[in-house]
Protein backbone atom coordinates (compact mmCIF):
# COMPACT_ATOMS: atom_id res chain seq x y z
CA UNK A 1 0.00 0.00 0.00
CA UNK A 2 2.86 2.48 1.13
CA UNK A 3 4.92 1.89 -2.18
CA UNK A 4 1.56 2.37 -4.51
CA UNK A 5 0.36 5.48 -2.16
CA UNK A 6 4.30 6.89 -2.67
CA UNK A 7 4.46 6.20 -6.37
CA UNK A 8 0.88 7.95 -6.67
CA UNK A 9 2.50 11.32 -5.32
CA UNK A 10 5.17 11.13 -8.04
CA UNK A 11 2.89 10.25 -10.77
CA UNK A 12 -1.05 9.19 -10.55
CA UNK A 13 -1.22 7.94 -13.97
CA UNK A 14 2.20 5.52 -13.53
CA UNK A 15 0.57 4.41 -10.03
CA UNK A 16 -2.71 3.25 -11.72
CA UNK A 17 -0.89 1.34 -14.63
CA UNK A 18 1.13 -0.41 -11.84
CA UNK A 19 -1.64 -1.41 -9.75
CA UNK A 20 -3.70 -2.16 -12.94
CA UNK A 21 -1.10 -4.42 -14.05
CA UNK A 22 -0.44 -6.21 -10.92
CA UNK A 23 -4.06 -6.28 -10.73
CA UNK A 24 -4.07 -8.46 -13.90
CA UNK A 25 -1.18 -10.64 -12.66
CA UNK A 26 -3.37 -12.15 -9.73
CA UNK A 27 -6.09 -12.32 -11.53
CA UNK A 28 -4.67 -14.17 -14.89
CA UNK A 29 -2.92 -16.68 -11.82
CA UNK A 30 -6.75 -17.42 -10.96
CA UNK A 31 -7.97 -19.30 -14.35
CA UNK A 32 -4.21 -20.43 -15.28
CA UNK A 33 -4.33 -22.36 -11.63
CA UNK A 34 -7.34 -23.76 -12.45
CA UNK A 35 -6.01 -25.17 -15.89
CA UNK A 36 -3.40 -26.93 -13.82
CA UNK A 37 -5.21 -28.78 -11.14
CA UNK A 38 -6.34 -31.50 -13.56
CA UNK A 39 -3.08 -31.81 -15.49
CA UNK A 40 -1.40 -32.41 -11.46
CA UNK A 41 -4.08 -34.35 -10.82
CA UNK A 42 -3.77 -36.72 -14.20
CA UNK A 43 -0.02 -36.72 -13.21
CA UNK A 44 -0.34 -37.92 -9.97
CA UNK A 45 -3.03 -40.79 -11.13
CA UNK A 46 -0.10 -42.05 -13.59
CA UNK A 47 2.45 -42.07 -11.00
CA UNK A 48 0.18 -44.08 -8.69
CA UNK A 49 -0.53 -46.39 -11.28
CA UNK A 50 3.14 -46.62 -11.96
CA UNK A 51 3.94 -47.22 -8.08
CA UNK A 52 1.31 -49.33 -8.32
CA UNK A 53 2.64 -51.91 -11.05
CA UNK A 54 5.95 -51.92 -9.61
CA UNK A 55 4.66 -52.69 -6.26
CA UNK A 56 2.98 -55.89 -7.30
CA UNK A 57 5.80 -56.85 -9.89
CA UNK A 58 8.05 -56.90 -6.64
CA UNK A 59 5.51 -58.60 -4.56
CA UNK A 60 5.01 -60.86 -7.51
CA UNK A 61 9.21 -61.69 -8.41
CA UNK A 62 7.87 -65.73 -8.42
CA UNK A 63 4.77 -65.93 -10.12
CA UNK A 64 6.35 -63.92 -13.29
CA UNK A 65 9.50 -66.12 -13.09
CA UNK A 66 7.10 -69.24 -13.14
CA UNK A 67 5.05 -67.84 -16.10
CA UNK A 68 7.95 -66.34 -17.76
CA UNK A 69 6.59 -63.30 -18.31
CA UNK A 70 9.04 -61.01 -17.89
CA UNK A 71 9.38 -59.06 -21.19
CA UNK A 72 5.62 -58.47 -20.95
CA UNK A 73 6.08 -57.38 -17.33
CA UNK A 74 8.86 -54.97 -18.15
CA UNK A 75 6.70 -53.71 -21.18
CA UNK A 76 3.63 -52.72 -18.82
CA UNK A 77 5.91 -51.58 -16.82
CA UNK A 78 7.79 -49.21 -19.10
CA UNK A 79 5.12 -48.27 -20.75
CA UNK A 80 3.20 -46.95 -17.51
CA UNK A 81 6.43 -45.12 -17.07
CA UNK A 82 6.61 -42.99 -20.33
CA UNK A 83 2.96 -41.81 -19.54
CA UNK A 84 3.84 -40.46 -16.22
CA UNK A 85 6.64 -39.25 -17.56
CA UNK A 86 4.98 -37.62 -20.59
CA UNK A 87 2.44 -35.41 -18.47
CA UNK A 88 5.45 -34.63 -15.58
CA UNK A 89 6.73 -33.03 -18.99
CA UNK A 90 3.02 -31.53 -20.13
CA UNK A 91 2.57 -29.80 -16.59
CA UNK A 92 6.42 -28.77 -16.12
CA UNK A 93 5.47 -26.76 -20.10
CA UNK A 94 2.65 -25.50 -18.89
CA UNK A 95 4.44 -24.06 -15.56
CA UNK A 96 7.10 -22.66 -17.64
CA UNK A 97 4.14 -20.98 -19.94
CA UNK A 98 2.58 -19.38 -17.17
CA UNK A 99 5.33 -17.76 -15.60
CA UNK A 100 6.81 -16.33 -18.63
CA UNK A 101 3.39 -14.99 -18.95
CA UNK A 102 3.18 -13.29 -15.55
CA UNK A 103 7.18 -12.34 -15.47
CA UNK A 104 5.81 -10.41 -18.79
CA UNK A 105 3.31 -8.78 -16.89
CA UNK A 106 5.43 -7.31 -13.80
CA UNK A 107 8.46 -6.47 -16.40
CA UNK A 108 6.11 -4.32 -17.79
CA UNK A 109 5.06 -2.69 -15.28
CA UNK A 110 9.07 -2.81 -13.87
CA UNK A 111 10.31 -1.13 -17.11
CA UNK A 112 7.52 1.42 -17.37
CA UNK A 113 7.67 2.27 -13.53
CA UNK A 114 11.87 2.64 -13.89
CA UNK A 115 11.79 4.63 -17.46
CA UNK A 116 9.55 7.04 -15.99
CA UNK A 117 11.98 7.42 -12.68
CA UNK A 118 14.62 7.71 -14.64
CA UNK A 119 13.00 10.60 -17.15
CA UNK A 120 12.19 12.67 -14.38
CA UNK A 121 16.10 12.32 -12.66
CA UNK A 122 17.41 13.13 -16.01
CA UNK A 123 15.10 16.20 -16.22
CA UNK A 124 15.89 17.09 -12.54
CA UNK A 125 12.60 16.69 -11.22
CA UNK A 126 13.65 13.71 -8.09
CA UNK A 127 16.86 12.81 -6.69
CA UNK A 128 18.71 9.61 -8.16
CA UNK A 129 18.35 7.98 -4.76
CA UNK A 130 14.55 7.35 -5.39
CA UNK A 131 15.14 4.63 -8.17
CA UNK A 132 17.45 3.01 -5.79
CA UNK A 133 14.19 3.15 -3.54
CA UNK A 134 12.29 1.70 -5.65
CA UNK A 135 14.41 -0.89 -7.08
CA UNK A 136 14.57 -2.15 -4.10
CA UNK A 137 10.69 -2.02 -3.09
CA UNK A 138 10.01 -3.76 -6.65
CA UNK A 139 12.20 -6.88 -5.85
CA UNK A 140 10.44 -7.12 -2.34
CA UNK A 141 7.03 -6.57 -4.18
CA UNK A 142 7.54 -9.15 -6.67
CA UNK A 143 8.39 -11.67 -4.21
CA UNK A 144 5.40 -11.11 -2.54
CA UNK A 145 3.15 -11.06 -5.37
CA UNK A 146 4.76 -14.74 -6.78
CA UNK A 147 3.83 -16.01 -3.06
CA UNK A 148 0.41 -14.78 -4.23
CA UNK A 149 0.34 -16.33 -7.24
CA UNK A 150 1.37 -19.86 -6.13
CA UNK A 151 -0.51 -19.42 -2.74
CA UNK A 152 -3.69 -19.49 -5.59
CA UNK A 153 -2.54 -22.39 -7.28
CA UNK A 154 -1.62 -24.43 -4.05
CA UNK A 155 -4.85 -23.84 -2.53
CA UNK A 156 -6.74 -24.93 -5.66
CA UNK A 157 -4.53 -28.27 -6.58
CA UNK A 158 -5.14 -29.08 -2.97
CA UNK A 159 -8.69 -28.89 -2.60
CA UNK A 160 -9.20 -31.12 -5.95
CA UNK A 161 -6.71 -33.14 -4.58
CA UNK A 162 -9.40 -33.09 -0.95
CA UNK A 163 -12.48 -33.73 -3.43
CA UNK A 164 -10.80 -36.96 -5.09
CA UNK A 165 -10.46 -38.61 -1.63
CA UNK A 166 -13.23 -37.93 -0.56
CA UNK A 167 -14.90 -39.22 -3.66
CA UNK A 168 -12.81 -42.40 -3.18
CA UNK A 169 -13.09 -43.07 0.44
CA UNK A 170 -16.35 -41.70 1.23
CA UNK A 171 -19.18 -44.01 2.79
CA UNK A 172 -21.14 -43.48 -0.97
CA UNK A 173 -17.79 -43.64 -2.90
CA UNK A 174 -19.02 -44.71 -6.34
CA UNK A 175 -22.92 -45.50 -5.38
CA UNK A 176 -24.01 -42.02 -5.54
CA UNK A 177 -26.98 -42.07 -3.29
CA UNK A 178 -28.41 -45.19 -4.65
CA UNK A 179 -28.13 -49.23 -3.11
CA UNK A 180 -25.92 -51.60 -4.69
CA UNK A 181 -28.08 -54.13 -6.51
CA UNK A 182 -28.31 -57.37 -4.64
CA UNK A 183 -27.20 -60.66 -5.74
CA UNK A 184 -27.65 -64.27 -5.38
CA UNK A 185 -24.93 -66.35 -7.16
CA UNK A 186 -21.38 -65.30 -9.11
CA UNK A 187 -20.57 -68.59 -11.45
CA UNK A 188 -18.01 -69.06 -13.99
CA UNK A 189 -17.14 -72.13 -16.26
CA UNK A 190 -14.70 -73.09 -18.64
CA UNK A 191 -12.45 -70.54 -18.43
CA UNK A 192 -8.75 -70.17 -20.06
CA UNK A 193 -6.44 -67.70 -19.08
CA UNK A 194 -2.81 -67.18 -20.54
CA UNK A 195 0.03 -64.29 -21.17
CA UNK A 196 1.23 -63.68 -24.36
CA UNK A 197 4.44 -64.78 -24.03
CA UNK A 198 3.84 -68.01 -21.99
CA UNK A 199 2.31 -71.07 -22.98
CA UNK A 200 0.73 -72.03 -19.61
CA UNK A 201 -2.66 -71.67 -18.88
CA UNK A 202 -4.95 -71.41 -16.65
CA UNK A 203 -7.50 -72.82 -16.81
CA UNK A 204 -10.76 -72.45 -14.27
CA UNK A 205 -13.22 -75.46 -15.00
CA UNK A 206 -15.72 -74.43 -12.74
CA UNK A 207 -16.59 -71.97 -10.18
CA UNK A 208 -19.18 -70.55 -8.25
CA UNK A 209 -20.03 -68.36 -5.34
CA UNK A 210 -22.93 -67.95 -3.73
CA UNK A 211 -23.86 -65.09 -1.57
CA UNK A 212 -22.35 -64.79 2.12
CA UNK A 213 -20.90 -68.05 1.36
CA UNK A 214 -16.56 -67.91 2.75
CA UNK A 215 -14.27 -69.72 0.42
CA UNK A 216 -11.02 -69.99 0.11
CA UNK A 217 -8.99 -70.10 -2.78
CA UNK A 218 -5.71 -72.32 -2.43
CA UNK A 219 -2.71 -72.43 -4.64
CA UNK A 220 0.70 -72.10 -5.49
CA UNK A 221 1.85 -68.68 -6.63
CA UNK A 222 1.58 -68.73 -10.60
CA UNK A 223 -1.30 -70.61 -10.22
CA UNK A 224 -4.37 -68.23 -11.23
CA UNK A 225 -5.56 -67.64 -8.19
Amino acid sequence: VLFFVYMARESLALAFVNLAIMAIFVGISVPLARKMVPIAAEQNRRNASLLGGFADFMANVATVAQLGVQSYTQTVLGSRKRNANQKIDELQQFHARRWFLLHTLFGLAYILTISFLVWQIASGTIQPGLLILFVAAYGMLRSFIERMAESIRAYMEMTAYIKELDDFIGPVAGIHGRQKSSWHSIAMSDVEFHYSESQDVIRVPAFALKSGQKVCVEGKSGQGK
